[in-house]
């Protein structure tokens, strides 16, 4: 399972990793109230799609600095439009599934700052 190839990826290099099953168990993980450094989740998700959970994710404003990945398989049109809805809400990326390089870079980019 790819959920579980990039959870191990990230632990080999230095990561604590917390995975969800669904985008409703991501809500409520978060809920918890749990510090994260980052937040990765795909946009095809069950129960609640990836921007939808990030859309409620940022309706609380403790998580507005949250930096957020969107990871998902998708088109460069699709990409391009979700990249609009994620500017809008602010501190998120968007990255294709091509490959670990550029989440790791992304990744990197984001905890530098």
């Amino acid at each position: 399972m790819l959920q579980e190839a990039i959870g191990y990826t990230l632990t080999s290099h230095g990561h604590t990793v917390i995975t969800v099953e669904n985008g409703k168990a991501l809500l409520e993980r978060v809920a918890t109230g749990e510090y994260f450094d980052l937040l990765i989740t795909d946009n095809h998700m069950p129960f609640l799609n990836g921007i939808d959970a990030i859309k409620q994710i940022r309706a609380n404003p403790i998580f507005n600095a949250l930096p957020i990945i969107l990871h998902s398989a998708m088109d460069p049109y699709a990409m391009h439009a979700i990249e609009e809805q994620l500017h809008r809400l602010g501190n998120a990326w968007v990255i294709s599934k091509t490959g670990m390089d550029d989440l790791l870079d992304t990744i990197a980019k984001i905890t530098l700052t």
